[in-house]
C-alpha cells in the first residue's frame, strides 16, 4: 500500500499511452478511406499522436511528489476554477455527441457559443455573431470549394423525415 501523501505518477503514463495508442490506431485506420477522405484524419491524429507522445515523455520522466493534502481530492477538483477545466475536459466528447445528434450545424453553433462563455468569456452577442460566420465560412469551404456535405445527425435525420419531406 502507498503511503497517503505519493501522487499517482504512474495513472498519467497510463493516461498518455492510451492516448497514444488511440491516435495510433486511427492513423493505421485512415489509410483505409479513400485518399479525399484520409487526409483530414491523417492530419488530426498525426498532431495528436504528436502531442501523445510528449505527455508520455513528460509523464514517464516525472517522479512521485509527496504533498501535505494528496491524500484528498487532487488539485483539478479542488481548485477556484474546476468548471473551466471540467469543460474543457470534456468539450470535444460532448461536441461529438452533440454532432451524432444533432448534426454539425447546430452542434458546432452550440459549442462555439457555449464553451467559450463557460470558460469566461462573457460577451455572448459577440460569440452568437463569430459562431455564425465561422460556420458559414466552414460551410462554404466545404460545401461549395471542397463539394463535400456537412454531417448531418440523427435528430436532423428524423425531424427533416417526419415533418419536411413529403413520402
Amino acid at each position: 500500500m502507498t503511503e497517503p501523501g505519493v501522487r499517482y505518477w504512474w495513472s498519467g503514463v497510463v493516461a498518455a499511452a492510451a492516448l497514444v495508442t488511440i491516435f495510433a490506431v486511427m492513423v493505421v485506420l485512415s489509410f483505409g478511406y479513400p485518399r479525399d477522405a484520409r487526409l483530414f484524419p491523417l492530419i488530426v491524429c498525426a498532431a495528436g499522436l504528436c502531442f501523445g507522445i510528449g505527455i508520455l515523455i513528460v509523464e514517464i520522466r516525472r517522479r512521485p511528489v509527496i504533498g501535505e493534502n494528496s491524500a484528498k481530492l487532487p488539485e483539478f477538483f479542488r481548485s477556484k476554477d474546476a468548471t473551466q477545466r471540467w469543460t474543457a475536459l470534456m468539450a470535444a466528447p460532448l461536441y461529438g455527441l452533440l454532432l451524432l445528434l444533432t448534426g454539425f450545424y447546430l452542434a458546432s453553433g452550440i459549442t462555439l457559443v457555449v464553451l467559450p462563455y463557460f470558460l469566461g468569456y462573457r460577451r455572448f452577442w459577440f460569440l452568437v455573431g463569430l459562431a455564425v460566420v465561422t460556420i458559414a465560412v466552414v460551410n462554404v469551404l466545404f460545401s461549395y470549394v471542397m463539394d463535400m456535405s456537412m454531417p448531418k445527425g440523427v435528430l436532423d435525420t428524423w425531424f427533416l423525415e417526419t415533418f419536411v419531406y413529403d413520402d
